[in-house]
């Protein structure tokens, strides 16, 4: 059996099929793809840029070495272990780029071995229609929305309270810590895998909880918190976690310690040369020489982050938490929470 569907019923199949295969190339498969998919491609890098280019010259001719191309890694996918233990009635769902000859030569096969097989009609198109429906969506409510000065612990705040509310962690999803510390060891993802990224965890909540989002910009690292996403954000419910200066060094020292701090500090002052001071620019390139961490990581926070945060206090009503310690921070944190 072969089954096609359009946009809308993405969500259904999604939840109803056993399998789904990418049938793209790696490349493509790399730069984001439907969750839980594993790829299968039907023409790999090499075979797919050479049939293109062939194609704006003999489209004939591309077509027949590309059915060649196909038939060979198809039968070589039919001969896996993961294929072969797949049993009789496994459902499964098979996409390219937009519903085209790669996922139809695929699917074609399969259906015909007797798997009940479903594609959807624009392929991984119809999978990016579905991430906007996603982000569009009301989050369940109350939506409130996580501040504080850096330094605050505010994302391990946000995990800690994952069993009584739907958690957004932007930082954690952007692999950035939304500083000038910036990105975390592997680097940032797309913009495109990010956006998947939230919208399976926003699949996953609990419609009888509330949500939490850490307090960002708009823009985290080289990403763009999606425009949906933003206007809920800046429609929800203010909390601001107050911390002494003093205990957010010590906690950003503990923080980083396993991320190269000199290395990153030094990269990151010719950054900060349009916002602070050059005399205080100066004062912290002395203090990372002498290895003064404390002092660096505490001018940093008292000329530019601090003001940062600042602003927002001054333009924003906030529900306030003042703790010096996690334990109180995350106390207090519940009891406005579930106060509402």
């Amino acid at each position: 059996m072969l089954q096609t569907f359009d946009d809308a019923q993405l969500e259904l199949f999604l939840d109803r099929c056993d399998v789904i295969l990418d049938a793209r190339s790696p490349a493509e498969y790399e730069e984001d793809h439907l969750p839980g998919a594993f790829n299968t491609p039907v023409l790999d890098n090499g075979q797919r840029a050479e049939i293109g280019t062939l194609f704006k010259r003999n489209p004939f001719e591309a077509r027949k070495r590309g059915a060649r191309y196909a038939l060979d890694n198809i039968r070589d996918f039919l001969e896996s272990p993961a294929c072969r233990a797949w049993p009789e009635g496994t459902a499964i769902m098979v996409y390219c780029a937009r519903g085209g000859q790669r996922s139809g030569a695929l699917a074609t096969v399969l259906s015909e071995i007797g798997f009940p097989v479903f594609r959807p009609t624009r392929g991984y198109k119809s999978y990016r229609a579905y991430v906007q429906q996603v982000l569009e969506r009301p989050l369940p409510g109350p939506v409130w929305v996580l501040h504080g000065f850096t330094g605050s612990r505010k994302t391990a705040l946000l995990h800690r309270l994952a069993d009584r509310c739907n958690i957004v962690d932007l930082e954690g999803a952007a692999r950035h810590r939304g500083s000038v510390f910036g990105e975390m060891p592997d680097g940032q993802p797309g913009q495109r895998p990010f956006e998947s990224k939230l919208v399976r965890a926003i699949r996953a909540f609990d419609p009888a909880k509330p949500t939490l989002i850490e307090g960002e910009s708009r823009r985290i690292g080289r990403l763009n918190v999606p425009n949906p996403l933003w206007h809920q954000m800046v429609e929800g419910r203010n909390l601001w976690l107050q911390m002494s200066r003093a205990r957010r060094v010590t906690n950003i020292l503990e923080d980083y310690a396993d991320h190269k701090l000199a290395e990153t500090c030094l990269t990151i002052l010719p950054r900060l040369a349009s916002y602070v001071a050059k005399r205080d620019i100066a004062t912290m390139h002395a203090q990372l020489e002498s290895g003064d961490w404390a002092a660096f990581v505490d001018l940093l926070l008292e000329k530019h982050y601090d003001p940062l945060y600042g602003r927002f206090l001054r333009h924003h009503d906030a529900r306030r938490i003042e703790a010096d310690d996690d334990e109180a921070a995350y106390r207090q944190l519940v009891e406005l929470i579930e106060a509402g």
